[in-house]
């Protein structure tokens, strides 16, 4: 703006210099004209004004054209800031469409394994997470008017969730396998090994329980075992990522990954009236 400011004063100065020694040049010529000779003061004084006149008129016409020069970078500057507005929104438009269209992915396999499952079950939405140092569990905005019940076994289309501890008219609340007091009877899909999946209130489980002599690799995926009376058979809960065996080779257990992605749970599914064999 300063500058601008600056750009005005000093045009108006070249514009009143040039103006002042056209008016000279022009009362010189006419003078000259009227007397039909050019006395040698005039002749002098045209000899200097005349360059003089040619030289300022360039630099007004320099200056005009540096004037329209910084009124574009103004409207150039206001275009750039009216791009970066309509890239902001762009972006943040962007946004919503993958939220949206992860939102769809997460519901179509949701409803792809609705297809698989005989029981009857329901959708439900994560909306609150309770963790602490000890304890792992999200609530549901399902409950008792949708007929979930205590024992309700919770899934995502990846993997195990939990169980339902808790029922509310419109909301319940799962205890995840993570949590430190959940337990999940547990077998290896390639060894058929049998330990429990305990909750460690970290990202990961741990398997243990072992059997000193059971054959648990890394990589070999953990299902539930149908022991106990809340989980069914065949269910997926993670992968053996640490197999651990202390010297004496008394203590055998192993590091579970669970299937499902706690960090970023958000659509569930409850399977009700599913048990295990007490």
């Amino acid at each position: 703006m300063v500058k601008v400011q600056q750009e005005k004063r000093t045009r108006f100065v070249v514009l009143a210099a040039l103006l002042g020694t056209c008016l000279l040049v022009v009362a010189l010529h006419y003078e000259a004209r009227r007397r039909g000779s050019v006395s040698l003061p005039e002749e002098g004084a045209l000899a200097v004004l005349t360059p003089l006149q040619g030289t300022l008129t360039q630099f007004a016409f320099t200056l005009r054209e540096r004037g329209r020069s910084i009124r574009r970078i103004g409207e150039i500057e206001h275009e750039n800031r009216e791009l970066r507005k309509q890239v902001q929104d762009l972006r943040n438009r962007n946004r919503r469409l993958n939220a949206k269209y992860e939102e769809n992915i997460r519901l179509r396999k949701l409803l792809a394994l609705d297809l698989e499952v005989p029981n009857e079950a329901v959708f439900a939405e994560v909306i609150s997470l309770n963790t602490s140092n000890w304890f792992q569990r999200v609530r549901l905005n399902r409950g008792r008017k949708d007929r979930v019940a205590p024992k309700d076994v919770v899934m995502t289309d990846a993997g195990l969730v939990g169980q339902v501890i808790d029922v509310s008219r419109h909301t319940a609340t799962v205890e995840l396998i993570i949590d430190r007091e959940s337990g999940v009877g547990a077998r290896t899909m390639q060894s058929r090994a049998t330990g429990v999946v305990r909750g460690t209130s970290e990202p990961n489980c741990e398997l243990a329980y072992l059997d000193r002599d059971a054959d648990v690799r890394v990589g070999d995926q953990v299902l539930t075992s149908g022991l106990g009376d809340v989980y069914p058979p065949g269910l997926i809960i993670g992968e053996v990522t640490e197999v651990h065996k202390d010297r004496h080779g008394i203590r055998h257990s192993a590091t579970v990954k669970p299937a499902t992605d706690f960090a970023r749970l958000e659509d569930v599914y409850v399977r009700k009236g599913l048990r295990g064999a007490e």
